[in-house]
């Protein structure tokens, strides 16, 4: 097998091999799981039952839970319990400090796959991204808890589900637009979601109080009402929070690489599912970073005002540094920042405000570096002619939505 390490390799326990990012990658980018798992204890036939519980545990940890089966749960349950007791056989006298935290670390992983039971049980809801039957992509679309969909039809509007009679409602510049009930019949927790398309920004105020200004092509899940133990929201795309303080309730942001843990502060996340780089900023207060590439052990950072946390899906690292906020989060105000950008990079950036489609030709050019303010002007042709201007060159226009910058 070309992947297989050499030297000790994978010839390591349990709870090694599920900390092992080179072993976590192997299987959960396999084709077949259990052919591989088959050549590893071929390589290494004296660890047989620690590669296949730690692959099975992979395998559970990284799938859709809510497919799993309660018949599988229970199977990996007991073999994870075997697995304990196999590792702590009744030898008191020689019980050390590490044997005695491998097994509560075993414990917990087992009381992890409880919890997956649980949800597979109770039929628990999680947030997930829906795609909702939009008419218009060029609007964006609320689909709420009871199942109810609505098509936003202007841009740039204030949504806000914190009304004493549970409606929601539309405004924008203080005029109200729309207001609707939000009726929700399942006893489950539910879910709503606001689905922003490119070219378009609107904000939020959730039930706690808490404002989200939401970014051009970005999603947000969060519940009708939050729990008593914490307020959970999960984005993909940009959104600038502005959390309610509860000392009693922390407010999670949830992305596919990094999750943001507060009490009350403010605080910018940029996590698209599509793109390299996800970055925290923070404004105000104080907030917890964490990675989410390992199954176990992932970092955790502390940010303080001023610092950002830039997570590289590439590298799987993280780096916090000093940044100028405003560069960060001056898009909530119609402006672009940029410091040493490539052509290519801020291009990027503009096609998901204004939803066109933008080509650079020639690679010389996508890397030509600039510096400057770019104000995100309702005339995109203004647009166009700053761009190709500032690298000293031209702009074509193919059509309505499509144009090209050369030199």
């Amino acid at each position: 097998m070309k992947n297989l390490k050499t030297g000790r390799g994978f010839n390591r326990d349990f709870l090694a091999l599920i900390k092992d990012e080179n072993f976590v990658r192997l299987i959960k980018k396999s084709d077949d799981p259990d052919h591989t798992v088959a050549e590893l204890i071929n390589k290494y036939p004296n660890n047989k039952s620690n590669l296949q519980y730690a692959a099975k545990f992979i395998q559970t940890a990284l799938s859709d839970k809510r497919k799993m089966s309660f018949e599988t749960w229970k199977n990996m349950h007991n073999e994870l319990q075997s697995y304990v007791k196999k590792v702590n056989k009744p030898r008191v006298r020689r019980l050390t400090r590490r044997s005695i935290w491998k097994a509560a670390a075993l414990v917990a992983m087992i009381a992890i796959a409880g919890v997956t039971a649980y949800y597979q049980l109770h039929n628990y809801s999680q947030p997930k991204f829906v795609e909702g039957s939009l008419v218009d992509q060029d609007k964006a679309l609320i689909i709420l808890s009871d199942g109810s969909q609505r098509v936003l039809s202007e841009n740039d509007t204030y949504i806000d589900y914190k009304s004493s009679d549970d409606a929601v409602v539309i405004k924008k510049e203080e005029e109200k637009l729309e207001r609707f009930e939000n009726v929700d019949q399942s006893k489950d927790i539910a879910f709503n979601q606001i689905i922003v398309p490119y070219g378009q920004r609107h904000k939020v105020r959730l039930s706690d109080g808490t404002v989200v200004l939401l970014n051009a092509g970005s999603k947000l899940v969060f519940p009708a009402k939050f729990s008593e133990k914490n307020r959970e929201v999960t984005l993909d795309g940009q959104g600038f929070f502005e959390v309610e303080k509860d000392k009693t309730r922390p407010f999670i942001v949830k992305t596919s690489s990094i999750d943001i843990k507060v009490l009350g502060t403010v605080f910018d996340v940029s996590a698209y599912q599509d793109e390299d780089l996800a970055t925290a900023i923070l404004v105000e207060g104080k907030v917890e970073v964490s990675q989410k590439n390992r199954l176990v052990g992932n970092k955790e950072y502390i940010l303080n005002p001023g610092q950002g946390c830039f997570y590289s899906a590439e590298v799987r690292e993280s780096i916090v540094r000093e940044v100028n906020v405003q560069k960060y989060i001056s898009w909530k105000d119609g402006v672009y920042q940029f410091e040493n950008m490539t052509l290519l990079d801020l291009v990027r950036q503009v096609k998901k405000y204004y939803n066109k489609s933008i080509q650079i030709e020639g690679e010389e050019l996508e890397l030509v570096k600039m510096s400057g303010k770019l104000f995100l002007s309702d005339d995109f042709q203004d647009v166009m002619i700053f761009l190709s201007k500032t690298v000293e060159g031209s702009y074509e226009q193919k059509d309505e939505n499509h144009y090209i910058i050369r030199k």
